[in-house]
């Protein structure tokens, strides 16, 4: 007796402009569901709709032809995970600045297999207002090394400022998907949006943050701090070098450990608006004797001004073979955790990297400088953020007149500390006056240079009009 064939129905699916070719079939023991059979990049692929309407199935099998959807979205009726962690991947990769929107999808993926280890849901609508609040109250009792791959334990809280960085994440990430909501992503099934966005629902339930009474954390140049915290680096001469460029250069830890040769341009650093934080580029200025340094450190087939650093790690390690080989992001971490024990050492376990950042804008009064930035918008009759969008160049005349002033009043302010000015290259302050006044004597007509010549010779001003071209 011959076996009698199933009865299959032809669909043709546009597929990126290719007309795909599929088979629709009632499977036999799976409640009568249709199966959708076709062939792609030269292989046969098979799955299930899930349903066993002819119609809703064509529609489905379309669907998963294009890759656009999964059967088990059907069966519960909503969003899979996987759906939602390949919405929000491709969401952080379309920033304009590829680093950025790594840096953001990592920090997502990491909050996102934090609350699916608390709260294991299949779907995104399974998310409540409860599962929501259950996971908060689960960040308030978590202690601040608990998400890592740590050994040691702390007792050490979660910051409350950390505990609001994931519900705002995941409430943004729910925003997506949200049905109505402005920021919503195109492209989504019916079935696959949320009506409502738990995450937002329990904003009042956060706790509060204390109050920031507390001057920002700085090194205290009087006590010695910095040049003890550099003492410390004595068997890492790239760290310590890595140390004293980010203060000139009065940068985030990111950019320096990401800092390229091609940066460097003669006196000064250009970071570009790619590889800045929020796209936003900068011009500092290093002294001759720390360009000189960061020269003999040069690894020659690497684009990184610290790829060097990796030596430091090896000379430091218990099993140096080990050692994994240069990257900017494991660098980062590295420093981080050197930092941490460093600061320990000198009795100022609160110090970060950002300390150094800090320090180097209160000494170089960025702040002053950046009024005269302000009274010049006002001038224009609009606001500094326009004035730098419509009327200046990122990398015009203005940001290096800033790097310059950064520069002259940081190594004013450190010449107070002669060992510790010394120790970080700092010019003589006999160099930047006379660099100062050939600066100025190109602003000067001959008539101004003839009258500055006569007074710093201690001539008479009488006559000084005649014999004057």
């Amino acid at each position: 007796m011959s076996r009698q064939t199933k009865s299959a129905i032809t669909l043709v699916v546009d597929v990126d402009g290719v007309e795909i070719t599929a088979s629709l079939r009632r499977q036999r023991s799976r409640g009568g569901n249709f199966a959708v059979r076709w062939k792609m990049h030269g292989r046969h692929q098979e799955k299930s709709t899930g349903v066993n309407s002819l119609e809703e199935a064509k529609r489905v099998a379309r669907n998963i032809v294009r890759g656009e959807a999964t059967p088990h979205a059907r069966k519960t009726g909503g969003m899979t995970i996987h759906e939602f962690e390949r919405i929000q991947t491709d969401h952080h990769r379309r920033n304009a600045r590829p680093e950025a929107g790594e840096r953001s999808l990592g920090e997502f993926m990491g909050i996102w297999r934090s609350f699916l280890r608390s709260c294991p849901v299949r779907t995104i609508p399974e998310v409540t207002e409860q599962i929501a609040l259950r996971y908060l109250r689960r960040l308030e009792g978590m202690s601040n090394i608990e998400n890592r791959s740590c050994k040691k334990k702390s007792t050490k809280k979660l910051a409350v400022l950390t505990i609001h960085k994931h519900i705002r994440t995941l409430a943004a990430s729910w925003n997506r998907i949200r049905e109505g909501h402005h920021q919503r992503l195109g492209g989504l099934d019916q079935h696959q949006l949320v009506t409502s966005n738990p995450w937002e629902a329990i904003n009042n339930n956060r706790p509060q943050a204390p109050l920031q009474d507390d001057d920002p954390v700085q090194f205290d140049l009087v006590n010695n701090d910095l040049g003890r915290f550099l003492d410390e680096f004595k068997d890492r001469p790239v760290g310590e070098l890595f140390i004293i460029t980010s203060l000139w250069c009065w940068g985030r830890i990111s950019e320096m450990a990401r800092m390229e040769w091609s940066w460097i341009q003669e006196d000064y650093v250009v970071v570009p608006n790619t590889k800045a934080k929020r796209g936003r580029g900068k011009i500092a200025k290093l002294p001759p004797g720390i360009r000189e340094q960061l020269e003999t450190v040069k690894v020659d087939d690497s684009p990184y001004v610290f790829a060097r650093w990796i030596e430091d790690v090896k000379r430091c390690a218990l099993e140096p073979e080990k050692v994994r080989p240069f990257e900017p992001n494991r660098m980062v971490n590295q420093m981080e955790k050197l930092i941490d024990k460093v600061a320990a050492a000198i009795g100022r376990p609160e110090i970060t990297h950002h300390a150094l950042r800090r320090t180097a804008m209160e000494l170089g009064e960025e702040a002053e400088l950046r009024q005269a930035e302000r009274t010049s918008a006002e001038k224009l009759q609009t606001t500094v953020g326009n004035k730098r969008r419509n009327y200046t160049k990122r990398f015009g005349k203005k940001a290096y007149t800033l790097a310059d002033g950064m520069y002259s009043n940081l190594t004013t302010a450190l010449h107070d500390f002669p060992a510790l000015a010394k120790r970080l290259g700092c010019e003589p302050l006999e160099t930047l006056a006379e660099r100062e006044a050939e600066s100025l004597l190109d602003k000067l007509t001959p008539l101004q240079r003839q009258r500055l010549a006569k007074k710093l010779l201690g001539v008479s001003a009488d006559g000084e009009g005649h014999g004057v071209a």
